[in-house]
Order: C-alpha cells, then structure tokens, then sequence
C-alpha cells in the first residue's frame, strides 16, 4: 500500500510541474526528448548495420549510444528525483547507475577510438579504463551507502564530500580524455596522406569531447547546459556515423 502511495504521489507531482509549465523544466524536457530520439536512432542504425557487417568497431560504436541513452535517462531521474518527485533514495540509485552506465559508455567509446586508429594497444588501455571506472562506481555506492559526511542532499543536489569528489573526478577525468585524444592526434598524424579521414577523425574527437564535457558539467545546478552539450555530441556522433552528402562535401570524403 504504501508503494502505491509513493507511484501515486510521484505521479501528481510530475503532473502538476509540467502542468505549471516551469520553463527550465520544459527545457530540460526537451532536450532530453531530443537525446533520445538521436541515440535511438544511432543506436537502432548502428545495431541494423553490425548484423550486415559484424565489424567490432560498428558494435562498439552501438553499445556506446546506448548506454550513452540510458545514463542520460539516470541522470535526469536523478535530478528530479530531489525536487519535483522528493524521493532521495530514488536519486542516489539513479546516481550509481549512470555512473555504471557512463563508464560502459566510456569503455566502449575507447574501444571504437582504439579499433579505428590503434588496434595494437587496445587491450592494455581497456584495462586502466575499465579499472578506473569501477573504482569510481565503488567510491559512489560507498558515498551513498554510508550517506553523510561522504555524501548528501544540499539545494537539491546531491552533494559528496571534498576527497570523495575529488578521487571520482580524478578517476573519470583520464577516461574521458583518452577517446579525444586518440582521435585528435590520429587526425594530425594523417593530415597530409589522407585530409577527409583527418577530417573525419577530427570531428569524432570534437563529438566525444563534447560528451565528456557534457557529463563534467553535471555538477552545476543548471542542467540545461550540460544537457545541451550531451545533445551536440550524439548529433555529432550521429553524423559521423551516417555520413550524409552534405557531411562528406564538408570534409572532402570520396566514397
């Protein structure tokens, strides 16, 4: 009975704050409507495309806009979760999946930079990538669990402690880096022999750039930006994927 209460009364509060038409939470609405429609689509492309092609880097690219999707979905239903819904334990849940979900993102993100530009040195670096990433989920479930001093709710937000955020900061940071910077400094590697390729690579390292920016930002308490960003980066990802004329025209891709 009392669960039917809380799905009740979950239910009427959001109702009631869209009804009231708050303008940052229409936005935020929006936006996140908008990064589920692309990352499906990606997602649902990239898939249909693997099951012709079976090329690794195809699947990687897929896994990485899916769990990419649902790390979005946690994080808004986190935020909410302190406000419109008033249901904190909700949020800190929310929390450690997306932190689960980002790391799975991120893994898969730098296994499709290290297919496409250096397969040789993939395996090791998925190790320190993976070994970061569950050590940073750990520091979060340990943070949530124990509550305060490690974490807490302030202003809405879920706030954890100095050396805590400091360790999790300090771990996903290489992470999100190492994509970027595969892309980046393959696109000036090849610059003279091959300029559309460079071009290519150039604009994935500007789309996971983006996202890693996207997750970074989360911390401020305007979640539109960070939301706007996430929106740029599957938009990106998703035009490095499909390659339309007007994209090919731009970096000089010859089929």
């Amino acid at each position: 009975m009392e669960l039917i209460y809380s799905i009740e009364f979950t239910l009427n509060q959001l109702t009631g704050y869209f009804n009231n038409r708050d303008p940052s939470g229409v936005i935020v609405y929006y936006l996140v409507l908008a990064i589920l429609v692309v990352a499906t689509i990606s997602t649902l492309s990239l898939f249909k495309k693997y099951k012709t092609t079976k090329e690794n880097s195809t699947l990687s690219w897929a896994l990485a806009f899916l769990f990419t999707e649902l790390a979005a979905i946690c994080m808004v239903i986190e935020t909410i979760s302190y406000t419109i819904l008033g249901q904190p334990d909700l949020g800190k849940m929310m929390s450690v999946l997306n932190m689960i979900f980002t790391t799975c993102a991120i893994i898969n993100l730098d296994n499709f930079a290290l297919i496409m530009t250096y397969p040789n040195k993939k395996n090791k670096i998925l190790i320190i990538v993976a070994i970061l990433g569950i050590i940073a989920i750990l520091l979060v479930i340990f943070a949530n669990t124990l509550g305060y001093p490690y974490s807490y709710i302030q202003g809405f937000l879920l706030i954890y402690d100095v050396i805590i955020s400091y360790f999790i900061f300090s771990l996903i940071l290489p992470n999100f880096i190492i994509g970027p910077t595969i892309f980046f400094y393959f696109a000036s590697k090849i610059r003279e022999e091959n300029r559309p390729k460079s071009n290519l690579s150039l604009w994935i390292g500007i789309g996971l750039t983006c996202f890693g920016l996207g997750y970074l930002l989360i911390v401020i308490p305007i979640l539109a930006i960070p939301l706007s960003i996430f929106l740029a980066s599957t938009i990106i990802m998703y035009i490095c994927f499909s390659m339309p004329e007007w994209f090919k025209n731009k970096i000089g891709w010859e089929s």
